[in-house]
């Protein structure tokens, strides 16, 4: 790879994964989280652990997996069983919508055990779609970029199409990527085979998540531009930047509005932005659905696909989940919330919900 970060960003994360590392470990690790060569090990967790059992131990300090004191944990609370939950939808979804879907949380290292981070959140309960990369990890970053050019090359036993969520002036919407990707073919026997997919071989969607504060994140963005240069990335789209499909002058409110501070009127947390964006993508794969079915027979105008359990659905559930998250950060004190808005956010809504507000008088913050 010849793009190389900074040493001053590769020691900063090693000090960060090293910190991490032993906040979470049994053993507590005295020279960081690298190899001998300078290697990034990014893996946050133990994945063949399935569950968390908060044990208090003399150097365990935060639970690997929710990111909180081992006496707040919320694993055992809740989120194992959602994970299992989530596990068997995704097969359900992806089953019937004939597509994989992969989501790669791409972090900045000053996120490591932030309590108000959600994209851990996201990552937890759907682990089987998610892969993490811990901005600085050359190693996986190299990986990711060789992915993506084989993906889009046809190199692999299926096709790969790889999108990166960032709002910027070379951003595309999420609609008109699907145009440019998937190809619909109405003489096709099957909806995945119209998406040029490989008899017997879903196509894989995957999306890349910047996840850190928005000066990180812009960073992080401008790390992916000159990789795309790098890797010849900007032909034929093999890596094209995406926004969500907003009505940009209403914006939209942040979940975590009143509990942490919204930016701008178009800028959310890492988990909101994740659901909504899978959710535009299945929409979308529905609504080509109806035009390849409709196109064979023009009688059949309102036909949809066999859909059991939507997408909407799911992304209903999910959105569910992270409130429930914001109400037990809140319960637990871990988070007091910001009830008075910054008065130069004008713009932005950034009062509590109701229902919160109902949750910070109960436990007395208000």
């Amino acid at each position: 790879m010849k793009y190389h970060h900074h040493q001053s960003l590769l020691d900063m994360v090693q000090s960060k994964l090293g910190w991490w590392s032993a906040e979470t470990s049994s053993t507590k690790l005295q020279e960081g989280s690298t190899s001998g060569d300078g290697h990034v090990d990014s893996d946050l967790s133990d994945r063949d652990t399935p569950s968390c059992t908060p044990v208090r131990t003399s150097s365990v300090s935060r639970c690997g997996r929710c990111w909180l004191r081992w006496y707040n944990c919320f694993c055992t609370e809740y989120l194992n069983s959602r994970q299992a939950y989530y596990h068997d939808r995704w097969d359900e979804i992806q089953d019937q919508y004939q597509v994989e879907i992969e989501i790669v949380m791409f972090y900045h290292a000053a996120e490591l055990g932030r309590s108000a981070n959600t994209a851990h959140v996201f990552e937890h309960l759907c682990e089987g779609i998610t892969k993490v990369i811990i901005y600085g990890d050359q190693e996986k970053e190299e990986e990711l970029f060789k992915r993506i050019v084989d993906g889009s090359e046809g190199k692999l036993s299926r096709p790969e199409h790889t999108c990166l969520l960032y709002p910027c002036n070379e951003s595309i919407s999420l609609n008109q990527w699907i145009d440019n990707h998937f190809h619909y073919d109405s003489n096709q026997s099957d909806f995945s085979s119209s998406m040029r997919s490989t008899p017997g071989k879903r196509p894989l969607v995957r999306m890349i998540i910047l996840d850190g504060t928005y000066p990180r994140a812009k960073h992080m963005m401008k790390f992916f531009k000159a990789c795309k240069r790098e890797f010849d990335l900007e032909r034929n789209h093999h890596l094209d930047f995406v926004q969500l499909d907003l009505d940009l002058d209403k914006g939209i409110k942040s979940a975590v509005a009143g509990v942490m501070f919204q930016p701008a009127k178009d800028k959310i947390c890492s988990y909101q932005a994740t659901v909504m964006a899978i959710r535009q993508l299945l929409h979308l794969i529905e609504v080509r659905y109806k035009i390849i079915n409709n196109s064979r027979n023009p009688l059949m105008e309102n036909i949809s696909p066999p859909i059991i359990f939507s997408g909407t659905q799911m992304c209903s559930e999910l959105d569910e989940d992270l409130n429930n998250w914001i109400v037990y950060i809140l319960q637990q004190k871990i988070k007091y919330g910001k009830p008075t808005p910054r008065k130069s956010l004008t713009d932005v809504d950034n009062q509590l919900p109701d229902h919160l507000k109902d949750v910070l008088v109960s436990c007395t913050i208000l």
